[in-house]
C-alpha cells in the first residue's frame, strides 16, 4: 500500500474496525475504512454537497421517496421472515 488515496476514510483508521477494504457502492472502488462504511470518502462528500444544495421542495420529495423505498423493503423483508 503506497498510501491513503482520496477515497479511503482515513479518520477510521485508529478505530479497532477502521482498516478495512471496502467497496463504494456508489462508484464501485475500493477504499479503507470501518467495516460498516458502504460509500467511500468522495462519494460520500459528493453527496452531502449533493443534498446541501436542495431546494426544500426537492429535499422533501427525496424523503418521500426514501421513505416509499423503505416501507417496500420493510413490507417484502416481513412476508419473508415472520411466516
Amino acid at each position: 500500500m503506497t498510501g491513503p488515496s482520496d477515497r479511503d476514510w482515513v479518520e477510521d483508521f485508529t478505530h479497532e474496525n477502521g482498516n478495512y477494504m471496502c467497496q463504494c457502492v456508489t462508484c464501485k472502488e475500493f477504499f479503507y475504512g470501518h467495516k460498516r462504511r458502504y460509500r467511500c470518502k468522495l462519494c460520500s462528500d459528493a453527496e452531502v454537497v449533493r443534498r446541501q444544495n436542495l431546494t426544500d421542495d426537492e429535499l422533501i420529495i427525496e424523503l418521500e421517496n426514501m421513505n416509499k423505498l423503505f416501507a417496500k423493503h420493510l413490507e417484502e423483508f416481513s412476508k419473508t421472515t415472520w411466516k
